[in-house]
Parts: C-alpha cells; sequence; structure tokens
C-alpha cells in the first residue's frame, strides 16, 4: 500500500505500524522491523519524514528506566489493578486461567525441563510477585526465589484421561499471594510421547508473553540439554519498573491530553447492545461461553486484503466495518462499541518482557443507513487511526474516570 504525502505523522504511523512495522528511535536514528517488501514499499517516504519520525517518537514518551531503588511494596500496574479487583469478588474464579499445552514427540528429560522453567522464574520478576491487599489497597511484592513445583504423572493414560487431566488444571484458581503464578504438568502419554499443561495466570501475562515464554524455554531447554547456559539478551527492566513509570508518566498534561480525546470519543449517551438472543442473559456472568472454529476461503481473504489495500485500510479495519452492519442487521441499531485489544508494547523495553501489558481500545462506529460501505470503510479507519494514536489510557483507567453503568451480567 503506497502512502501519501498529506497523510498526517500519526496516521502514517499507525498505518506502518498496521502493515506489521515497528519503527523505533535509538540514538538519532531509525529501527525498523519487519517484512522486506513492506520496508521497501515505503522506503522513500520514510527518508524524506525521517527527521519528522524521530522528533515524533523522541518526544513520545520517556524511556522506561530501571529502578535500583525500588520500594519493598510497588504499585500494580493499571491493567493489574483492574484485574485484581475483578479476581477479588470471585476468587475461586478461574475466568483469568491462561492454560496451554505442549506435545512433545521424542524422549523428555525432566531434570532438563524443569532447569529450563527454573531458569524462566529467575529471569522475569513477575513470576516470583505476590499480590496483596490492605485496606483495600492493592500491592505487588517481588520475592529473591520461589519453588516451582513441577507436576509428573507417574502412569501412562490415554486421550481421554488426557482430556479430564487438562480441564482439571486449567480450572483449578490461583492463589494470588502465592508465586508463583505459574503452574506446569507433565502427562505422559507413552515413553516417547508427552503432553506439557502450563497455566498462567493473566495477571503476570498476555498473548504476547505466552510467545517469549514458549521462546526462551525451547532455547533453554536445547541449551541446557547440552551442558550449555542458555545465551538470552540481558532484560533491560523488569515488569515492575513498568509500573512504577506508568504511573509517574501517566499524569497532569499526558493524562489530560489521553482523557480528553476519550472523553469526546465516548461521551454522552452511549449505546448498550441489544441482540435477539434465543435467551436472556444470567444476572450474574457465568463464563460458559464457548468459541465457534469456522474457516474462510483463501479466495475471499485475498479479496478482503485487496478492498483493504485499495482504501489505505488494514484487514483488521475491513473486517470491523464488516463486523458492525453485521450487528445493525440483527440489532437494527446504527451505533456500536466494540472494544479491540492491542498489544501496547510500543516501547524497545517491553518487547521480550513477560508481563500484563494489553489494553483495550473502544472503537465507537455510528452507521449512516444512506452511505455506502466504503464510506462506514474510511470512517471506522478513521476512528482506529485515532485510537492507535492514544492507546496508552488503560482501559481501567477510562472506566474510572467515565464511570459506566455496571452490569453484572
Amino acid at each position: 500500500m503506497s502512502s501519501f504525502p498529506s497523510e498526517s505523522l500519526p496516521d502514517f504511523l499507525a498505518d506502518l505500524k498496521e502493515q506489521g512495522l515497528v519503527i523505533k528511535a535509538s540514538e538519532g536514528r531509525l529501527r525498523i522491523n519487519g517484512e522486506r517488501a513492506v520496508i521497501e514499499s515505503h522506503e522513500a517516504e520514510l527518508k524524506k519524514r525521517k527527521s519528522e519520525i524521530l522528533a515524533h517518537l523522541e518526544g513520545a514518551s520517556p524511556s522506561i528506566s530501571l529502578h535500583k531503588n525500588r520500594p519493598a511494596s510497588l504499585p500494580p500496574s493499571f491493567s493489574q489493578q483492574r484485574l485484581l479487583f475483578l479476581q477479588h469478588m470471585q476468587p475461586e474464579s478461574w475466568a483469568y486461567n491462561i492454560p496451554f499445552a505442549l506435545k512433545v514427540e521424542g524422549q523428555l528429560d525432566l531434570v532438563v525441563l524443569k532447569q529450563s522453567l527454573e531458569n524462566l522464574v529467575q529471569r522475569h520478576e513477575v513470576f516470583r510477585s505476590r499480590f496483596l491487599s490492605e485496606n483495600g489497597k492493592m500491592s505487588q511484592e517481588v520475592v529473591p526465589e520461589t519453588l516451582l513445583e513441577l507436576e509428573i504423572a507417574p502412569d501412562e493414560i490415554d486421550e481421554d484421561e488426557l482430556s479430564a487431566r487438562a480441564r482439571h488444571h486449567a480450572t483449578r484458581p490461583f492463589d494470588l499471594t502465592q508465586p508463583p503464578l505459574l503452574r506446569v504438568a507433565v502427562e505422559r502419554l507413552s515413553s516417547m510421547r508427552h503432553v506439557i499443561l502450563f497455566n498462567i495466570h493473566h495477571l503476570i501475562a498476555d498473548a504476547w508473553s505466552l510467545d517469549i515464554l514458549l521462546r526462551e524455554f525451547s532455547l533453554s531447554y536445547r541449551s541446557f540439554l547440552l551442558g550449555n547456559p542458555p545465551e538470552l539478551p540481558t532484560l533491560p527492566i523488569q515488569y515492575s519498573d513498568y509500573a512504577l513509570w506508568q504511573r509517574k508518566w501517566l499524569s497532569g498534561p499526558v493524562l489530560d491530553r489521553q482523557l480528553d480525546y476519550w472523553k469526546e470519543q465516548l461521551g454522552g449517551e452511549r449505546p448498550s447492545l441489544d441482540l435477539p438472543t434465543d435467551f436472556p442473559r444470567p444476572r450474574l456472568q457465568t463464563f460458559e461461553g464457548d468459541v465457534v472454529h469456522f474457516s474462510i476461503p483463501a479466495s475471499t481473504t485475498s479479496d478482503l486484503r485487496t478492498l483493504s489495500q485499495n482504501h489505505s485500510a488494514s484487514l483488521f479495519m475491513t473486517l470491523l466495518a464488516a463486523f458492525n452492519l453485521l450487528l445493525r442487521r440483527y440489532s437494527g441499531q446504527n451505533e456500536f462499541l466494540v472494544g479491540s485489544p492491542i498489544a501496547n508494547r510500543h516501547h524497545a523495553e517491553l518487547e521480550g518482557l513477560i508481563g500484563f501489558f494489553v489494553n483495550t481500545l473502544v472503537l465507537r462506529t455510528r452507521i449512516n443507513p444512506q452511505a455506502d460501505f466504503l464510506t462506514l470503510l474510511a470512517d471506522v479507519r478513521d476512528t482506529t487511526l485515532a485510537a492507535y494514536e492514544h492507546q496508552d489510557l488503560p482501559f481501567e483507567k477510562l472506566v474510572e474516570i467515565l464511570q459506566p453503568e455496571r452490569d453484572l451480567s
């Protein structure tokens, strides 16, 4: 997709981000990561606007540094604070557990497996964090060491038993005061077939974190198996450094600028979705929903990508516009608020860190019944790009300020 000189810098950078490019400023130079073909297609515009981009990135927000004299009692990040509140309301809930599994074909060295996991726990402080609540004030403490108990099944099991054990492993609640908020179990299907069950609490991880965990675990396992220490880059900061930085930086004029945008975007009467469902919502949320998997033909996906590129939009923007039309068809409404997660890791210091960084953006769409789809797509594109430029305001802070009507269902 080509970029036009008239495009504003925030729009241009958000556009590049949608195409998978990560642009950072470092010592007066631009660091650009992404697909070579995409970089080359924007090379001329990037060179032309280099000084403008550097000024924008270097002035966007200060870098995050390591706090050498941190207090023993540390604040949670804004995202953690909201999740702690929700978890304390339902302490036996496993809704915020993140379970996943690895299938291992071949011999599995359990000693090396445990060594690799312990290396991760020692490397990332967030695994050694305990969460406390006193007089309604929530805090976290990092302990020097914590014991990771590796659960190892003594006998071989079949697939049916594996499913039952996996569900039991996934649905056990965590005690937030007892680190690590990570559980690992090994199930043996045969001498050469194992399944490693992981369960990690959302307080200390997000989807991006799982990629880091698996990558570093695999590298550590291979290295220790060969008798070598894993060669992992030194982490510039830890999660608690980010939490301290976030609370200091997101205040005063910075907070006001973020809030002004979201107050304008979400001010006034906010619509609630009224779908004609088969059954009424329960009075309290049960977390008993399901996931439906389906496939879209490759030809349809290709056509959607082409449509997006022809109108300077990302595939996400095109699908969001279509989703809003689908909601209108079923509800008869013309205005919708859709929550969309965003990685929220636009600082280089956060790229290799395990932790809970993901933020939720509320994207408001107003549909004009007389307009065509391309008009709607342009509106959705503008709304999405503007939201990306104001993504630093935590959703939890937005809820606190706007005070929307709560619905426990």
